[in-house]
């Protein structure tokens, strides 16, 4: 984690949370793992879950594919409707397009804010029968709610309410591709 120093971003007040550097660490050691735990299963699907999940979900199949672990790509994205009440109702608007069934699945995903998201999508993705369902997620909020998942591999714990923008990332659909992330002053 870097030092403080602010950005405008959109004309609000952000710092930086976390360094290009920093992160490309935290992905070789993600997939360091990955590499070491399928390194004799039959070859992973990496689901993607788009849009956030972009940059980190690549960024992981290049290091994976540099080590040398045969994977397949697909992607799932989700939209949230009705975020400002109580919980939202979350709908699957692509994905995956490979068949699951029998299949390992390592979701990579950019944030776990509440967790409704991604519980929705572990309970969508137990009807394709998948071997197994593994989660690999680039930040986790500190007080995110219930999780019907574990979280097998883990970038950034403990990440604070503050909105965040960069690496995938966005403010009004903007600034995905900042490479390092910033968190917005409240």
């Amino acid at each position: 984690m870097s030092n403080k120093k602010i950005k405008i971003i959109d004309g609000e007040p952000f710092v930086k949370l976390l360094e290009q550097k920093d992160i490309v660490i935290k992905i070789n050691k993600l997939a360091e793992r990955i590499d070491i735990d399928y390194a004799h299963s039959d070859p992973p699907i990496l689901l993607i879950v788009l849009n956030g999940g972009i940059y980190f979900g690549t960024d992981l199949s290049k290091k994976l594919d540099r080590l040398g672990l045969r994977h397949q790509l697909d992607f799932v994205r989700l939209k949230r409707y009705g975020r400002d009440e109580e919980g939202g109702q979350v709908k699957i608007l692509s994905g995956p397009g490979q068949d699951l069934a029998g299949k390992n699945v390592i979701v990579a995903e950019d944030i776990v804010d509440d967790g409704q998201s991604m519980n929705f999508l572990n309970e969508h993705l137990k009807q394709f029968n998948p071997r197994s369902v593994e989660y690999c997620l680039f930040c986790l909020r500190k007080d995110h709610g219930p999780l019907s998942f574990k979280i097998k591999y883990l970038g950034f714990p403990d990440i604070g309410p503050g909105w965040l923008v960069g690496y995938g990332m966005d403010s009004n659909h903007y600034h995905r591709g900042l490479v390092d992330v910033y968190m917005k002053l409240t």
